[in-house]
């Protein structure tokens, strides 16, 4: 088993809770904003692949325009197999 740590960031960025949310739940305004392929189930336990299937997880907790919980993960060679970090 792998060292694992808690990181925890917080950021603000100047736009509505609307438009944060679409364009992390939405495939296409997510895929236009991040030029990469993306495919985004909105449905708790629901799965996502975003970065050209890069990343992915399951969505935990979903609160329109108010709060997204998602499990994450890389799909790199340099992630540990069945680890995943929980993001809100």
């Amino acid at each position: 088993m792998k060292n694992t740590k808690i990181i925890e960031q917080e950021i603000v960025i100047k736009t509505t809770p609307h438009e944060i949310y679409e364009a992390f739940m939405d495939s296409k305004i997510h895929s236009k904003f991040t030029e990469g392929k993306a495919k985004i189930s909105r449905e708790i336990g629901g799965s996502y692949s975003v970065f050209e299937g890069d990343l992915t997880g399951k969505n935990v907790e979903l609160i329109p325009d108010k709060k997204i919980v998602q499990t994450w993960r890389s799909e790199g060679e340099n992630w540990p197999k069945g680890y995943y970090s929980t993001i809100t």
